[in-house]
């Protein structure tokens, strides 16, 4: 790096490049596929959001966000419940659960640093809210793409739409069994702790649905949907994944 290894640190830092370096593997990936980047859209309230990349397969199309980090991304899950894999059925946005036993379906907690072989909770004057702020602006935005793609869009598209969130920290899991907490609400131990290649977390988002749906007399409507999470590395493996599912 030489002299220039402060300029190419503070480079370096911006997701910028792991977009690209997302965009060299799903144009990489063989089968009929269209990409853009950076796509600027207008939504419902007019106001213009950037998506980082829009990736279209002939079955399904993906909303991605890509996220660079230092950390670790931490999330967990009550063993014993089934929840769904929500896509978006693109004709009259209509959301398909889809229960997937295969499919872990997570809670995203927080943000994780690893310090000495042991994972620690990043956060500014023991306030934990703050990583997990974190995780849920990355949601919003997302959730604020995914609308106002849909909103803007006037090209006939793949049946079906997943949103995905792209990044180079690892992906932990942790499963607690929901018989265990405390009279406190405290839980003493996990039942597993595993890192992931890539999950699934579900969150409420509201939708600009249009006048007339299907679901709803309303122009929203609010319904749990699912988002990819993958380690980049791993991101071959989640589009022959999700090729095999559509």
């Amino acid at each position: 790096m030489g002299r220039h290894k402060k300029l190419l640190d503070e480079v370096n830092h911006h997701g910028y490049l792991l977009e690209y370096q997302a965009g060299k593997i799903l144009f990489d990936l063989s089968g009929t596929c269209s990409m853009r980047y950076n796509w600027l859209v207008n939504g419902p309230s007019g106001e213009e959001a950037e998506i980082d990349l829009i990736y279209q397969r002939k079955k399904y199309i993906c909303i991605i966000e890509c996220k660079k980090t230092k950390n670790s991304w931490f999330f967990g899950r009550e063993k014993f419940d089934v929840n769904n894999f929500n896509y978006l059925k693109t004709e009259n946005k209509e959301f398909i659960p889809n229960v997937n036993h295969k499919l872990g379906v997570f809670k995203p907690f927080f943000q994780a640093s690893e310090e000495n072989g042991e994972l620690c909770v990043i956060n500014k004057k023991g306030n934990t809210s703050v990583s997990q702020q974190k995780m849920d602006s990355v949601l919003r935005q997302l959730t604020k793409n995914t609308d106002s793609f849909l909103f803007s869009n006037k090209e006939d598209l793949p049946p079906y739409l997943v949103q995905i969130v792209i990044t180079n920290g690892k992906l932990w899991g942790f499963e607690f069994d929901k018989t265990k907490i405390d009279k406190n609400g405290d839980l003493n131990d996990f039942d597993k702790l595993e890192e992931h290649i890539f999950l699934i977390t579900n969150h409420q988002q509201k939708l600009f649905l249009g006048p007339q749906t299907l679901l709803s007399k309303h122009s929203y409507a609010s319904f749990y949907i699912s988002t990819m999470w993958v380690r980049i590395d791993a991101l071959g493996k989640l589009i022959r994944f999700l090729d095999g599912f559509f």
